[in-house]
């Protein structure tokens, strides 16, 4: 039985992915599609903390701008 991903493991995932197609580990590996990629990742309990430390590096960013803008 597969367990539920949540919108944080997507997240996670989803920028994981990225970072392997920005810095690929092994310059003649072939560069998994998303749906390949999620399949082969997608019970590691480190994309949960990826998406995590992604939601709380943008919310900061938004309070920045924000305060920014009320100045």
């Amino acid at each position: 039985m597969e367990r539920d991903i949540y919108p944080l493991d997507y997240l996670g995932l989803y920028i994981r992915w990225k970072s392997v197609l920005v810095f690929p580990k092994d310059v003649n590996a072939q560069i998994d599609m998303f749906s390949t990629y999620h399949a082969k990742h997608k019970d590691e309990g480190l994309n949960f903390i990826v998406g995590l430390i992604a939601i709380h590096i943008l919310a900061g960013f938004a309070i920045v701008i924000v305060g920014l803008i009320k100045q």
